[in-house]
């Protein structure tokens, strides 16, 4: 518990992971800081599953590089993480459960991800709610995966809800195009 990674100046050796396979390192730890994240490099890493689990106090900006990745589950039950997210994961289809029980996460993720590219979100925001996450950041997500163009893709969203902006959007993913979308509606 109470994991401080704030003076740590090395980066980990991540090319040497087995089965190509991280996750589970920082799970229940306390862990409010991870210094020079940004320039960890997962290069080899296919599969991040997840990045920061059951830290209720992590809340920092966060830079994923893991370009042979094909799938990430970001953040699970990080109820104070709110900071800014970059992915550089080209490779990227399978974003399950990315920010599960983040529950003050209100950021916009719509150019987080090539969305022509994702295919499984289930549980994407699971714990989210409409009154933690806006309108306008999922509205814009909304927008963001009609010009992505997928069909049948599985997507949890909580119970956040769309404006009347995303309304339309949300409609053609549903019934045109497949997506079976768990959400709150729209507002």
């Amino acid at each position: 518990t109470n994991l401080d990674l704030s003076e740590v100046s090395g980066l980990p050796v991540l090319s040497n992971i087995q089965g190509n396979s991280w996750g589970g390192i920082f799970n229940n730890c306390n862990l409010t800081t991870i210094n020079r994240v940004s320039e960890w490099n997962f290069s080899t890493v296919h599969t991040i599953v997840p990045f920061v689990y059951s830290n209720p106090n992590f809340n920092q900006n966060v830079t994923i590089n893991a370009p042979s990745a094909t799938a990430i589950t970001g953040f699970w039950l990080c109820g104070s993480f709110n900071g800014n997210v970059v992915v550089n994961a080209p490779n990227l289809t399978n974003i399950d459960q990315f920010f599960r029980q983040c529950t003050a996460f209100n950021k916009p993720v719509h150019n987080m991800f090539d969305w022509t590219k994702i295919t499984s979100m289930a549980n994407f925001m699971t714990g989210k709610t409409f009154n933690n996450y806006s309108a306008a950041n999922y509205d814009a997500l909304l927008i963001a995966w009609v010009a992505g163009g997928k069909t049948g893709v599985p997507c949890g969203m909580g119970t956040i809800r769309c404006s009347s902006i995303g309304a339309p959007y949300r409609a053609i993913l549903m019934n045109e195009r497949g997506w079976n979308i768990t959400d709150g509606g729209v507002a």
